[in-house]
């Protein structure tokens, strides 16, 4: 706090420097240096970053879904956008198809399935030390998807039913937003972009604004 505030301040007040507790830490603007977004398909698919594909059932995001890793694997370009980049590792975490069905969207699409990997249950202990294997879940969970990440240098993955992951009641709002900030997270430190797919709930007009849960 500068002097010219200090003098300022109410002596019958407790001063700002001298209370305890916790406090919020900051950066000035001009020390941070600015970054560009980087891209796996130009303004629509961001490296690095949690992203959502919202729709109703049926109308085709996993097919979409394994579209963009078709492109990925093979380095393929995308509509709109000519860049030539070097083939990417994918994979899918999928809640909600088997995983030979999204192994035939695969073929469909062209993709390398050398470079894709369907990711499972978790291998987890119970409280007796014996093995058992899980669901993948949110937020819990986020370390264990970004070791994958990192141990099979993986650049794009595909979260296929992720309002099921949420631990808790979905339609509270700060238990999912915990769950959704945990997983942005992983893909930043991961730098692996991350696509969500989620549906709007049933009954909801408008499937662009609404998605399902909080």
């Amino acid at each position: 706090m500068s002097p010219e505030a200090r003098a300022d301040f109410d002596e019958d007040e407790v001063a700002p420097w001298e209370q305890s507790g916790p406090r919020l830490t900051f950066r000035q603007a001009a020390t941070i240096q600015p970054t560009k977004p980087e891209w796996h398909w130009e303004r629509w698919q961001p490296r690095a970053a949690l992203s959502l594909l919202v729709s109703r059932q049926g109308f085709g995001k996993t097919t979409f879904a394994t579209y963009v890793v078709g492109n990925l694997t093979t380095g393929r370009c995308f509509p709109d956008d000519p860049t030539v980049r070097d083939p990417v590792t994918c994979a899918i975490l999928s809640l909600e198809e088997p995983s030979d069905r999204l192994v035939a969207r695969l073929h469909a699409t062209g993709a390398d399935v050398t470079r894709v990997l369907i990711v499972g249950d978790v291998e987890d202990l119970d409280d007796e030390g014996r093995p058992f294997r899980r669901p993948w879940r949110l937020p819990q969970d986020c370390a264990v998807l970004e070791r994958l990440l990192g141990d099979q240098g993986i650049g794009f993955l595909v979260v296929d039913g992720l309002g099921y992951s949420v631990t808790g009641d979905s339609h509270n709002y700060g238990a999912v937003g915990q769950a959704l900030s945990a997983l942005a997270a992983v893909a930043e430190r991961s730098a692996c972009g991350i696509l969500g797919l989620t549906h709007p709930p049933k009954g909801a007009a408008d499937p662009v604004t609404a998605a399902i849960g909080s």
